[in-house]
């Protein structure tokens, strides 16, 4: 039997990493409030006084119906408001409350601990590499 490919051994990294990131997002943090898909729709809303949804699931990298529904539970959970746009009464508009300000906040610092914590296991030699790599990915997985 031949070795992989250096395409197939990527490939098989590829997706050996994102099992593990899936993995420890459904496993979640004790505590935790929001999932990352709440998290992401609610980060704009800290800068902006409202922003319709469909401006919020572009933002989040999700489908418009796929937001809604998130936002619906945000709703319920007194984490935000919605309202009707008084330039376009089609559009809905999003406004964070107090109480999702606050459990944003804490949910940045979890996430910002997580961070912490995979950095630290990181060689010293291997932080500034794989920083250059993650961005580079980010920017080729943003050109397809």
């Amino acid at each position: 039997m031949s070795p992989p490919s250096d395409s197939n051994r990527f490939a098989q990294a590829w997706d050996e990493f994102l099992l593990a990131l899936r993995r420890s997002q459904a496993r979640g943090l004790p505590g935790e409030e929001l999932t990352l898909a709440q998290y992401y729709l609610l980060a704009p809303l800290l800068k902006a006084r409202a922003v319709p949804i469909t401006q919020l699931a572009i933002g989040a990298g999700i489908s418009a119906p796929t937001a809604s529904k998130v936002i619906d539970g945000l709703e319920r959970e007194g984490m935000v408001s919605r309202q009707r746009s008084a330039d376009d009464r089609r559009a809905v508009l999003v406004a964070i409350t107090p109480q999702g300000t606050a459990t944003f906040k804490r949910r940045a610092r979890q996430l910002a601990h997580r961070r912490r914590l995979i950095y630290e296991r990181l060689a010293p030699e291997e932080r500034e590499p794989s920083e250059r790599l993650l961005r580079h990915l980010a920017q080729v997985i943003g050109e397809l």
